[in-house]
């Protein structure tokens, strides 16, 4: 990804048309808010991506790790991402272990066949002192295995 840079786009090109696919082919949506199509089909991402919340709260690291592939990631944005099911254990261990109690509200959602988009407020509880920490985390789903394959989470971390 490139970084923020003060020089102008003016000098690109539009994306030619046949390229995007036929005209209107992206417009799926609506133009009022919450007007999209409520019809399309069940994906599967939503019974999977959520699997991690309930291992979080039993504040057991390895059933975090245990809910991604091997390969698997996880990404506390913007910290280097832990690769592995091994790393992820390592990764979650310390806060895990060291809360007393760890609460995951998720707040809304939205679901497509193999991403969940979870907004949630992630509660742990140290030395009887509750922190809730506002984030966005976006799963990716490898729907034949039922794993996770990686798991983004997009948190202010001033909270901390």
């Amino acid at each position: 990804m490139n970084a923020v840079s003060d020089v102008s786009s003016a000098h690109l090109q539009e994306e030619p048309q046949e390229e995007r696919g036929a005209k209107g082919s992206r417009d799926t949506g609506s133009d009022q808010p919450s007007g999209g199509p409520v019809d399309r089909p069940a994906g599967k991402a939503d019974a999977t991506a959520d699997t991690a919340v309930k291992p979080a709260e039993s504040r057991d690291p390895a059933a975090v790790a245990a809910c991604f592939t091997p390969g698997g990631i996880y990404r506390n944005v913007p910290h280097d991402p832990a690769i592995g099911t091994a790393a992820i254990e390592q990764l979650f261990r310390p806060i895990l272990t060291r809360s007393e109690r760890v609460v995951w509200d998720i707040v809304s959602e939205a679901y497509s066949p193999d991403t969940a988009w979870l907004e949630r407020v992630d509660r742990f509880w140290i030395g009887g002192v509750e922190y809730r920490i506002e984030c966005n985390g976006v799963a990716r789903v490898d729907t034949g295995a039922g794993l996770l394959t990686e798991f983004r989470d997009y948190v202010d971390l001033g909270v901390w």
